[in-house]
């Protein structure tokens, strides 16, 4: 019997110890793939609940293979419904579907910025109006970027939309806003918590031309407080600026408005109003027109020569002046107790009231009319008024001004021209004696019936 090959059993002792290293290597292999696998299917799940549970709108634009594939957050935000779905996509195809449902407006222009992004790597950040199933168009902002072979070829396109159409049509309606502000009569300006200057519209730079250098974003109200006195523009700053812009200042905070004149002879009423997150809006209105008509109306009441009379829409006196109330037999004090309508003939109130109701109502630019008014002391006092509404800060409805003049004399004296010629046609014709008149150059001009009868002629002619 021969001896065992200790060797060879050593030899493939090592072997089958390799080998069974070998098969416990893959084995850790095979099961750190399955734990990858596994990691990479637990990943895809996430994705996929994240996409469901955020309805994110995802997308994924193969270039190469002309084919886009849409997350249902995507679908459902172009109101197709909330499956994915993936579908041939080609932007220079006057077919496809995407860039036909782009508003006529935006279609070139979106089409152009995604051609400068594939061709020239711009920045892709999209807001266009994307007609809906139903017709109607959304305002929707989409972005992404390529991917891009070592060479720079556009491989595909990743990205998200979202509906912007609520921020759109807030813009619109700020943008609306602004412009109506900025066309105000009034001047507008903005200032921050912190008195920094924001905005100011047209008219206040108008306004202010001497500042508008300063009205800067940023710039501190007193910075162009101070350069504005500086300037020489308000009059009531020269030799007591200090004093000034305590008593400035010290109004500002105060409620209500305050007006100054400008060195340029305009009025402005100032008033500003402290916001919530305490900016201050400052405004500030010419009055310059209104003061000329203030001083034009008081120059009215202070005269001598006319009446004057501000009455309310239910006829109730507002103001008159002394040549009303001397003409009347009133003081100021008893015709503010009373009405237009105390002091007026009956048989006239009814007429004017329509007359004055229809100016009111927009119908007429204003009356001129003659009336009667029974004085204090008694009989009739006839005037001629010229009247028209004026607007006062104090009342929401228009006053009517008047201005009263005494025509009682003319009346008098043409009712006395009247009668004297009725008393004379009366005479005239019932005279048993011949009357005629003749011209200086002998022509007959009438004759009572008298004369005819003497002559033998009809009808009183000669």
């Amino acid at each position: 019997m021969s001896k065992p090959d200790l060797d060879s059993i050593r030899h493939s002792k090592t072997e089958l110890e390799n080998q069974v290293a070998e098969l416990q290597q893959r084995v850790l292999e095979l099961e750190d793939l399955a734990k990858a696998n596994e990691s990479r299917e637990q990943t895809a799940q996430r994705f996929d609940l994240a996409l469901w549970a955020t309805n994110s709108s995802i997308w994924d634009w193969d270039v190469q293979q002309k084919l886009f594939w849409s997350s249902p957050g995507n679908q459902l935000l172009y109101d197709r419904g909330d499956d994915e779905i993936t579908e041939p996509f080609d932007i220079e195809d006057d077919a496809d579907p995407w860039p036909q449902h782009l508003h006529p407006d935006d279609r070139e222009p979106t089409l152009q910025h995604l051609r400068d992004h594939l061709a020239k790597d711009t920045a892709l950040d999209l807001e266009y109006r994307y007609r809906m199933p139903d017709g109607e168009y959304r305002w929707i902002r989409s972005f992404g970027r390529a991917v891009r072979a070592p060479d720079g070829t556009p491989l595909r396109v990743v990205g998200s939309s979202a509906d912007i159409t609520k921020r759109k049509r807030a813009e619109d309606e700020a943008g609306r806003f602004r412009e109506a502000v900025d066309n105000a009569s009034e001047g507008f300006a903005l200032y921050d918590a912190d008195e920094r200057f924001v905005f100011a519209n047209k008219r206040y730079q108008e306004l202010y031309p001497e500042v508008g250098h300063l009205l800067i974003p940023g710039v501190q109200r007193e910075t162009i407080r101070q350069a504005y006195f500086a300037t020489g523009a308000m009059p009531n700053v020269l030799g007591r600026a200090d004093e000034f812009t305590k008593e400035f200042s010290q109004r500002l905070i105060s409620p209500g408005s305050f007006d100054l004149q400008l060195a340029n002879g305009t009025w402005v009423k100032y008033s500003d109003h402290v916001l919530p997150d305490g900016g201050i809006v400052c405004v500030r209105t010419d009055i310059t027109d209104i003061k000329q008509r203030d001083a034009y109306y008081q120059a009215l009441f202070d005269s001598e020569t006319v009446g004057v009379t501000i009455t309310r829409a239910d006829g109730s006196y507002v103001a008159t002046n002394s040549v009303y109330q001397r003409m009347l037999g009133y003081s100021g004090a008893e015709l503010l107790a009373m009405r237009w309508q105390d002091v007026s003939h009956a048989d006239e109130i009814g007429r004017i009231d329509s007359d004055i109701h229809a100016m009111r109502a927009g119908t007429g630019s204003g009356l001129i009319f003659e009336k009667r008014f029974a004085p204090k002391d008694g009989g009739i006092v006839w005037a001629r008024l010229n009247m028209a509404l004026i607007h006062d800060e104090s009342s929401a409805e228009p006053h009517q001004f008047a201005l009263v003049e005494n025509i009682t004399q003319q009346v008098e004296a043409k009712q006395a021209l009247r009668d004297s010629e009725l008393r004379f046609r009366t005479i005239f014709e019932d005279e048993a004696i011949g009357i005629a008149s003749v011209s200086m150059d002998g022509v007959m001009l009438q004759c009572n019936p008298a004369w005819s009868d003497m002559l033998g002629y009809e009808g009183g002619g000669a």
